[in-house]
């Protein structure tokens, strides 16, 4: 007998909403860094599941995710590597600290992947309300803090960790509304109910104006390839119905764009505009300076120690013999800044192309197969290629990998990508 529908749901949810875990439970769990207790609960629901799973299921339907899929098998060679290199590294306990991480992570994989495909299970649907929720809770939350501090309190728009909402910065939060995104306007373009157009539209207008409020420049750059995107694929095959939509889309955006500057209305520049504008001019920057010469040391290290890498999690602590010249007072390189990089210089070029390829391929496959499908005028493999797109936006210029409120979503993604090719296959057959 398979797991219920309602327990499959339930602990779906609270995979999804694992990033709402705050820094301190009940005064009794008091931490820094709010991953801390994200990583804690997601290790006591994954023992959890397994144990309600393995009830009605074998320990060996579980692992029937890496049947014949290479992609899956990638994930475990990543997993494979960064234990081996903790051989090398100089701290052993931050290279078993990591990696535990890292083995929380990989059995959240396992397990969302095992409840996506439960025959009762109607995965997109519960993919597509959580999302919706999500940015419901997320944007409005945010954008509130915002009124509250600049139209009540008169204060003049600026960037402010007071503004970050559920996660650990405003950056975080950026990226987090920037990678659902394209699921609202999937569900605009491919939804028959004027309700459900209504509340999408309402809900891309929200996510639109945190983005531009928060002004992260990176999420600016993603947000800009998911509208540019979208315009491209309706204007490849245009109809009727494409017209309205991204006749809809475009209101949308002046909409929130209009309630952006009524925000920075009392503000003699635009928050936005300045920020857009280092993108074209980094040298003007101190913290893209800092980006380029994070990303300059790593590449060092990696031709250093190409194999084994220095160690998982041990970057942090190598980086600050690298960074010595230019760290100021207590600052130490804790990322790269690059995930791609950051998985290169810790556990060597093996570990690190597996991660690449389990990053990279679904988003090639699915940029391949919605060319095919563009006939459609908004096929799911572009939902899934404008998801990973951000979310390798957002691996080129922060650490996603590190932040369960971008890991899980991404893990979401993977199993709704599994599910796509499967019905695909089956097509095919």
């Amino acid at each position: 007998m398979l797991v219920s529908k309602s327990l499959t749901y339930l602990l779906l949810g609270l995979y999804f909403f694992c990033y709402t875990i705050p820094q301190s439970i009940f005064n009794s769990i008091n931490v820094f860094d709010r991953v801390s207790t994200q990583i804690l609960f997601l290790a006591v629901l994954n023992l959890s599941s397994f144990l309600l799973i393995v009830r009605t299921n074998t320990v060996g339907q579980i692992l029937s995710v890496f049947k014949k899929n290479y992609h899956a098998l990638s994930y475990l060679v990543f997993i494979v590597f960064s234990f081996i290199s903790i051989v090398v590294a100089d701290n052993l306990i931050e290279g078993l600290v990591t990696i535990t991480k890292y083995l929380v992570f990989f059995s959240t994989f396992i397990i969302i992947v095992f409840l996506s495909k439960v025959g009762h299970t109607n995965f997109f649907k519960v993919f597509s309300i959580l999302t919706i929720f999500a940015v419901f809770i997320e944007s409005t939350f945010i954008n509130y803090l915002f009124y509250d501090s600049v139209i009540l309190k008169e204060n003049l728009l600026q960037r402010s960790n007071d503004f970050k909402g559920f996660t650990a910065n405003i950056n975080i939060s950026s990226f987090s509304l920037c990678l659902k995104t394209p699921i609202l306007f999937y569900l605009l373009f491919n939804t028959r109910s004027t309700k459900i157009k209504g509340v999408v539209l309402f809900m891309i207008f929200s996510s639109i104006l945190t983005i531009l409020l928060l002004g992260g420049r990176a999420s600016l750059i993603a947000l800009s390839f998911i509208l540019v995107s979208v315009i491209i694929i309706s204007i490849l095959k245009s109809n009727k119905s494409k017209i309205i939509n991204l006749s809809l889309s475009f209101l949308i955006i002046a909409l929130s764009l209009s309630t952006y500057k009524f925000f920075n209305q009392n503000n003699t520049s635009s928050n936005v505009i300045d920020r857009f504008s280092i993108v074209f001019n980094p040298s003007e920057d101190d913290s893209v300076k800092e980006r380029l010469n994070f990303y300059s040391t790593a590449i060092q290290s990696i031709q250093k120690y190409p194999l084994l890498g220095i160690g998982v999690g041990n970057w942090k602590i190598v980086s600050i013999n690298y960074s010595k010249d230019i760290i100021e007072d207590y600052k130490v390189p804790y990322f790269v800044h690059n995930d791609f990089l950051q998985m290169l210089a810790e556990i060597g070029l093996f570990g690190g192309l597996a991660y690449m390829y389990f990053i990279f391929s679904p988003f090639i496959v699915s940029f391949k197969k919605m060319i095919k499908s563009c006939k459609k005028q908004f096929s799911r493999y572009f939902l899934v290629f404008l998801i990973f797109g951000v979310y390798i936006i957002d691996s080129l210029l922060n650490f996603p990998m590190a932040r369960p409120v971008n890991a899980i979503y991404l893990l979401f993604t993977i199993a709704f990508y599994y599910s796509i090719n499967q019905k695909n296959i089956k097509n095919e057959e």
